[in-house]
């Protein structure tokens, strides 16, 4: 492991910087043909940019960034770290950092402040994806690199960053955070849950603030 993320007695766990995001093979049909590319897609230059940069921030900037963040949308944060706590510790604070990541990426690539996310909506699109899942049983969790990812995100800089962090962690050569696939799938699905909710509330936002 290559060291950790605290605010409030919550260690995050930070993924091998030498993750590298591998954008150019994740896409969405939106950005087939150059099609789409404005309001609502993130740019894969600002996630990896915010990615690296949260990597490199000092403790008090962590505690001042995570503090910040809990007040923005305390029911989507309390969502991430309530769905993963009983998760072995070091998976729980992954889930913590990678959901830390998602946020500052939509809000570095939104002009304004984010509207906050309520937890009525952040429990119906939980519960869509759970559908989405029943769906998917059976397929291996690894078939998200492949063309699949085109029909489950609109998102796919953020998504491919997403599943990247999650298992990739495992091999870390220095300290891996060890998961089940069972754990790593719910990671996947509480966390895709946050970046679809995200991309949602930054939709509805004027024209010229996303």
């Amino acid at each position: 492991m290559n060291g950790e993320l605290s605010n409030n007695g919550l260690e995050l766990t930070k993924p091998a910087p030498a993750m590298e995001l591998r954008s150019s093979t994740w896409r969405s049909p939106d950005l087939e043909g150059g099609r789409g590319q404005g309001l609502s897609e993130i740019d894969a230059a600002i996630v990896e940019e915010t990615w690296q940069d949260v990597a490199d921030f000092s403790a008090a900037r962590v505690r001042k960034e995570m503090a910040h963040a809990a007040r923005e949308q305390p029911d989507l944060l309390a969502f991430v770290l309530g769905l993963t706590e009983s998760l072995p510790r070091r998976v729980n604070e992954l889930a913590g950092y990678i959901y830390f990541v998602i946020w500052q990426a939509f809000c570095r690539s939104t002009k304004g402040k984010l509207p906050r996310v309520k937890a009525p909506a952040i429990d119906r699109k939980f519960k869509a994806n759970e559908q989405a899942l029943e769906r998917l049983q059976g397929a291996n969790a690894r078939f998200l690199e492949k063309a699949a990812l085109a029909q489950i995100t609109k998102q796919a800089a953020v998504f491919a960053y997403m599943v990247e962090a999650i298992f990739e962690a495992d091999q870390d050569e220095e300290d891996p955070v060890e998961m089940t696939e069972e754990q790593s799938g719910t990671l996947f699905w509480v966390l895709k849950t946050v970046i679809d909710v995200l991309h949602e509330t930054r939709q509805s936002m004027p024209r010229g603030t996303g």
